[in-house]
């Protein structure tokens, strides 16, 4: 889901958007976002 869709009066809708970190192992991550806006730092210690 890429964001919130409610009813306003009459035949109007919005659309709430949430950006910020999606990644839930990073300390920045954003339980309530549903934008990703490239806020997750990069891990680039991480070894393959």
């Amino acid at each position: 889901m890429i964001g919130n869709l409610s009813k306003e009066g009459g035949d109007r809708c919005s659309l709430d958007w949430v950006p910020g970190c999606m990644d839930p192992a990073s300390h920045l991550y954003n339980p309530l976002a549903n934008v990703d806006d490239g806020s997750c730092p990069i891990d680039s210690d991480v070894e393959e």
